[in-house]
């Protein structure tokens, strides 16, 4: 039987292509798999969405390969998935693409060698004559038996194609192509070893052979039990070579394989299993706490809710340290205890490690966690667990809402302020966030999003009756919120009580604590050493040649570098301008702060253990881990770090924060700069004294204490910032009043992209009450990665447009009509809908 299906393919537009498929069962069964098709002069895979009904007036291609047994997206997951393509303008295959594991989606490659020698007089040559073509036989030189794609080709030679030139080079007989299909991710097989399945089918045949072998061999006991445990008790299945921590070889495998105690045979094995083990950062197995009153009543809330089998949002506003994680755990236990699964969001990878071990301390290996730290065979196999419904739980990062889990009954969204919920570099450039609202009401189940400085959007929503708002307004076990002072930085350098970065107070601080060995975090928001470095005598700043910014000085390896696009040069010995040696930094990063603080301690005769965590320090699998556990033990004194140490951090013995610099937040020109600086520095003050025994302190030094991002966090009143900041939103026509949406035209020549950004920004409506158009103008970082960029902002009136409908529609129009141009050659057009970012 042959069927024709609608397949949404992982590129740019709204548009299903139709192929058949020759089948002997249902067709029905076929929607939600993954096939693999011919698409112009490539073969790249697709997803079935839908049975067509009509026959088309065009030939109809076959599909080449399905590559699933079963449907891999489920009826809720298509329409979800749909969904999120519609409002994020973006195409229903890019977002199918984007909720699987990568390297599962095979495509066509090619395999090119050179069939004739190239001699340099000939390569000297066409570069004159042909450049184009001479930089791709470089290439081709260098990847000599590798597997590519025509696009990567023309990316690397910066051209929109290369067919011509690969068609003129086979052509020639310079070159030949083998079409290849790109390796696609699977499961990891390997030599497994196995309780055998005819002597030990229970665990008395098991116990009985067991102690026989003691008697006669301790090793092919304790080998035996070994793999017996791993079996039965669910660890996974134990590799042939896996045997180091038994203490035993191959003998001893041989001999139990003789007496057919274990058999061997080729398996799966889940990359996951079998890690090495690392020391938990769970304090307690916090399902045994005792509630107090405002959690219990919260909790009884979720759960009656949960019951239901029905949608309901919750905003859950707890200070820092009101004990969320035991409200979550309440929460999971009840969504288990009805057999529906749970999927919690974090916001960063830096979370995981601490909120892991919390939970598997309740809920042991019944949870995957997935989040960019995998490896991407780990990714799948997770992924994979979760299709086949073997755990219960899912926690991971923003891409975790794509996780395939059947009867979902609860979502939560930890730290729901986060902008790093937001994917703004690709599409879909969605906010997991705002989609768990989505998924969650296609899935009937309960949402809560929790943090204690939620953002403007939910707050507004909870205080209009879109989510039940649900509030902790004290900390657990007895903790007190700490004491803030802030430390006017202007007043205390006129007085000469400065030291480098530190004020006179937070040094003394320091040395309080480090006497009371007690923990302390240090929280500075950039990396590297310093912001720059200045010539003293003509003011020169060294600037990445790709991106219209000042280069970061990292002084460990003595370089300059670009934190946008990577670019990297050693310090110069003198201005390149002037010649002068007289070169200054200028601001502080964490790396100076840590070589500051370390000397002042160290002329005081204090010797304290400092770490540091950014990513330069934590780029290494497992250093986030290891950074945490000693700062935990106490073998690491002095914890600094950027934003990875501002939330989610829960250790007892923290007595003091220091915040070095509260103002880099605030001084961004961003309409959301006020919130994200009152957010950021109430969460990293909320690391002090959550264990109940020290009354904790914070410090926070500031060029503007007053503020009232900063002012108010000293108060610790979230509603007194709501309320101030909500009516500057309304006056000025942002969210939540309005939808932010920017677009942003880039390319290498900048006078062709504001001459196409003009043109697409005239299709949209001007005088409108449904939206306002704003633009292009410069992009306030012009360059990044040698492309100019111009934003055209659209303001769009939730009042009049509700849903968004009528900017859809206007967008879609715009986009039909400059479809040409759009994504042509070097020229590129990003639609961001609820952007968090202007710059």
């Amino acid at each position: 039987m042959t069927t024709l299906f609608n397949i949404a393919l992982p590129i740019p537009g709204n548009k299903l292509y139709t192929y058949a498929i020759e089948h002997d069962d249902s067709a029905e069964s076929y929607i939600g798999r993954r096939a693999f098709v011919s698409f112009g002069r490539k073969t790249i895979t697709g997803f079935v969405i839908e049975k067509r009904e009509d026959k088309p007036d065009f030939t109809v291609k076959t599909v080449e390969e399905v590559l699933d047994e079963k449907p891999i997206f489920n009826a809720n997951m298509l329409k979800f998935c749909k969904w999120t393509a519609d409002y994020y303008k973006s195409s229903l295959g890019e977002v199918l693409k984007t909720a699987l594991p990568q390297g599962i989606l095979p495509e066509s490659m090619i395999r090119i060698t050179l069939k004739k020698h190239i001699s340099t007089e000939t390569m000297l040559l066409l570069h004159k004559k042909y450049s184009k073509k001479a930089d791709l036989i470089s290439i081709i030189k260098s990847l000599e038996g590798k597997e590519t794609t025509p696009a990567r080709l023309a990316k690397r030679i910066g051209s929109a194609s290369v067919s011509t030139i690969l068609d003129a080079l086979i052509n020639d007989e310079i070159i030949e192509c083998e079409p290849v299909r790109s390796k696609e991710t699977t499961s990891k097989t390997a030599l497994i070893l196995l309780p055998h399945s005819k002597r030990l089918k229970t665990a008395n045949d098991f116990s009985a052979s067991y102690l026989s072998l003691q008697i006669k061999s301790q090793k092919q006991a304790k080998l035996l039990k070994y793999v017996w445990d791993h079996t039965i008790n669910g660890i996974g299945p134990l590799q042939s070579s896996a045997l180091a921590a038994t203490e035993c070889n191959h003998s001893h495998v041989q001999a139990l394989l003789k007496k057919e105690l274990i058999e061997r045979q080729q398996g799966t094995i889940d990359r996951n299993a079998n890690k090495e083990e690392t020391e938990s950062l769970a304090k307690r197995d916090e399902s045994k706490l005792r509630l107090t009153t405002e959690q219990s009543e919260v909790c009884q809330v979720i759960a009656r809710a949960i019951t239901t089998a029905a949608f309901h949002p919750f905003l859950l506003h707890g200070v820092t340290g009101s004990g969320k994680t035991l409200i979550y755990i309440q929460a999971i236990q009840e969504a288990l205890r009805i057999n529906r699964k749970v999927l919690i969001l974090v916001p960063e990878i830096s979370l995981t490690p601490q909120l892991i071990d919390r939970f598997k301390l309740v809920f042991g290996d019944n949870i995957a966690v997935t989040h960019s730290g995998l490896s991407g065979g780990e990714r799948y196999d997770t992924w994979r667990k979760i299709l086949r419904d073997e755990v219960k739980i899912v926690l991971g990062v923003r891409s975790a809402i794509f996780a395939p889990i059947n009867n979902l009954g609860l979502i939560i969204v930890d730290e729901e302020h986060e902008n790093t919920y937001k994917q703004d570099s690709k599409n879909p450039r969605y906010n997991a966030r705002d989609l768990a609202v989505v998924r969650a009401r296609i899935d009937d189940a309960v949402l809560v999003l929790g943090s204690a400085t939620p953002s403007l959007e939910s707050y507004y929503n909870a205080k209009s009756g879109k989510y039940t708002l649900l509030e902790i307004k004290n900390r657990a076990d007895g903790a007190k919120l700490p004491f803030i002072d802030i430390v006017d930085m202007i007043s205390a350098r006129q007085n000469k009580k400065v030291n480098g970065v530190f004020s006179e107070y937070l040094l003394n601080e320091i040395e309080s604590r480090l006497k009371n060995k007690e923990g302390i975090i240090l929280f500075q928001n950039r990396r590297g050493y310093s912001n720059m470095l200045e010539c003293f005598d003509c003011g020169h700043v060294p600037y990445c040649k790709n991106c219209d910014l000042p280069l970061t000085f990292h002084k460990p390896k003595n370089q300059l570098r670009c934190h946008y696009c990577g670019h990297t040069i050693y310090v110069p010995s003198s201005c390149e301008v002037c010649g002068s040696k007289k070169i200054e930094e200028i601001g502080s990063g964490t790396q100076k702060i840590e070589e500051e603080l370390y000397t002042l301690l160290k002329e005081k005769g204090i010797e304290a253990k400092i770490a540091r965590m950014d990513l330069d320090t934590t780029s290494k699998k497992g250093a986030h881990r290891k950074m945490l556990t000693d700062f935990s033990s106490g073998k690491t004194d002095i914890l600094i770090g950027t934003q990875m140490v501002a939330k989610g951090l829960d250790f007892d013995r923290v007595s003091l924060v220091g915040i070095v610099n509260a103002d880099s937040q605030l001084l961004i020109p961003d309409f959301r700069s006020s919130e994200r600086t009152y957010q950021l520095l109430t969460q990293v003050a909320g690391r002090a004294g959550r264990g109940g025994k020290i009354r904790g302190k914070v410090i926070i030094q500031s060029t503007h204490p007053n503020y009232p991002a900063i002012k108010i966090t000293a108060n610790g009143k979230y509603l007194e910032f709501y309320q101030e900041e909500i009516q500057k939103r309304k006056d000025a026509c942002y969210p939540p009043f309005h939808r932010f949406i920017t677009i942003e035209f880039s390319g290498t020549e900048a006078g062709k992209v504001f001459e196409l950004a003009k043109k697409y920004s005239s299709l949209l409506p001007r005088n409108t009450k449904y939206f306002e158009v704003l633009g292009p103008n410069e992009a306030q970082l012009f360059r990044i990665r040698n492309k100019y960029r111009y934003i055209t902002v659209i303001k769009s009136n939730k009042e009049y447009d509700p849903s968004g409908k009528y900017l859809m529609h206007y967008l879609t129009a715009a986009d039909s009509i400059f479809e040409k141009e759009k994504n042509k050659g070097d020229f590129t057009i990003k639609v961001d809908i609820d952007s968090y970012s202007s710059i």
